[in-house]
């Protein structure tokens, strides 16, 4: 049926030269048959009468389209090639559409990350007794985790050969942290606030290794998606959605704090958004293949690149030893930033010193969230061009 509206627009009042791509419907696997026609209506009518006359019944239905559209005084056009431009972001259709479910499934992840963030330090300070310093070291470890596990999921999904493989051992991690945030208080209340803290610690830390196992062969997959005059829109798309998805988190527990929910209550809802960031997972990405309008010589290589052995992890480590000093430099730059960095538990904790109540805690964040969201897809069309 999307062929046959294309049609129609092409044989109505396309461009002065109209691509028409019908195929066979006696084959799965035929080629496209591909014809040029002068598309201009009215003096072309007569031309296209014939062609119609001697077209496939597919055909002869969408010029049949046509003209009823121009009595109606209207054009018959696709409504997902008018508005498909504004989401697309790379040429490819299938690794667009890729593109946009992780960009989704970074949402979601992050959605379900400032859920419990914004009110787990006030919830350990408050409700399990934990100092500034315990909750320092938990904070700390969380991160280191967090990056040393980056290190090593990327080296295994190169060589695995699987993106999303690994991605999904991230996001179940991901999803099986939240209860045992939402178990905290009945471990106190069983075995104490000794064993409780260190439920906590596990907790966080396998909140954070799951984001390290994600990020970087997710960072790689967008890397595989998109081509290099369109990466650094591609990855601003992901920062862009990941930041408001940390907005819409926020207000989520604003709004159920607000309502009277208990921290149980926001622990367990904050799995939720994990849960269908997998089914996006499952349903919408799929690993960059060759179209199947690449070149013979390029499907050449697909195949042969198929049939070469996947690189073991030896060769990974090996092969990381030749990237250019630009890698290296950045990478000194990047870490002499994340010097100034500090964790988000003691803005939060200062805010709670300070007056604010517990159903506004997660609005602190909020401001910070919008502001990245808001300028990191543009930064990265100006990089682009």
């Amino acid at each position: 049926k999307n062929q046959q509206a294309l049609d129609a627009a092409a044989l109505c009042g396309g461009p002065p030269r109209c691509r028409i791509t019908t195929r066979s419907t006696t084959t799965a696997n035929a080629r496209s048959d591909v014809r040029w026609v002068q598309a201009g209506v009215g003096s072309a009518a007569p031309r296209l009468l014939k062609r119609e006359q001697r077209a496939s019944p597919a055909r002869q239905d969408a010029a049949g389209a046509c003209r009823a559209a121009e009595e109606d005084g209207g054009t018959t056009t696709s409504g997902r090639e008018r508005y498909s431009k504004y989401f697309r972001v790379v040429p490819n259709a299938r690794n667009n559409r890729s593109l946009w479910g992780v960009a989704l499934m970074q949402l979601f992840w992050t959605a379900s990350t400032l859920m419990y963030v914004s009110v787990l330090p006030v919830y350990m300070k408050q409700e399990l007794g934990l100092s500034n310093t315990k909750i320092g070291v938990l904070e700390g470890a969380a991160i280191a985790s967090a990056f040393f596990s980056k290190v090593v999921s990327g080296v295994i999904s190169d060589a695995v050969g699987s993106r999303t493989a690994v991605i999904f051992v991230g996001a179940m991690l991901t999803l099986a942290c939240k209860p045992m945030f939402a178990a905290s208080s009945y471990v106190k209340a069983t075995f104490g606030a000794g064993l409780c803290f260190y439920w906590i610690f596990a907790g966080k830390i396998a909140d954070r290794l799951s984001k390290g196992i994600r990020a970087a062969p997710t960072d790689a997959l967008l890397a595989d998606l998109s081509p290099g005059n369109a990466r650094s829109r591609a990855f601003s798309l992901i920062q862009s959605l990941a930041t408001f998805g940390g907005v819409l988190g926020s207000l989520t527990t604003a709004a159920l704090l607000y309502l009277g929910a208990s921290y149980q209550t926001v622990f367990l809802l904050a799995a939720v958004p994990s849960f269908l960031a997998i089914g996006m997972l499952f349903t919408v990405v799929k690993q960059p293949e060759l179209s199947d309008d690449a070149p013979a010589g390029q499907e050449a290589q697909g195949a042969a690149a198929k049939e070469k052995k996947k690189p073991g992890l030896r060769e990974v480590l090996r092969n990381a030893s030749t990237l250019p000093w630009q890698f290296f430099f950045a990478s000194v730059i990047v870490s002499t930033l994340y010097l100034a960095r500090f964790s988000e538990s003691f803005v939060v904790l200062r805010a709670k010193s300070l007056g604010w109540s517990t159903a506004m805690l997660p609005l602190l964040l909020t401001g910070n969230q919008v502001l990245q969201g808001v300028f990191t897809y543009p930064m990265g069309v100006l990089a682009d061009n």
